[in-house]
């Protein structure tokens, strides 16, 4: 039940980058192609306290529906 996050963590190109989890694609009905998606989506058409479906890839191929309530967001950002 609801999002999951990678479990491994390997360096590409001087970056810590981790795999595994699930990938999102979309939030509502908005695609999502970027993690800059996911901020604008977030940021600009959600409350937190709102609860709104994502859909994401989980383990690389099956396709599902997550529902997620939105937190407070932190101070300064």
């Amino acid at each position: 039940a609801g999002l999951r996050g990678g479990t491994k963590t390997e360096i590409y190109n001087g970056l810590d980058i981790t795999l595994g989890g699930d990938l999102i694609v979309a939030i509502g009905k908005s695609p999502v192609t970027s993690t800059d998606d996911v901020s604008r989506i977030v940021s600009t058409q959600l409350l937190p306290g709102q609860t709104v479906t994502f859909t994401v890839l989980r383990g690389g191929t099956r396709r599902t529906t997550v529902d997620v309530t939105l937190g407070e967001r932190p101070s300064g950002r």
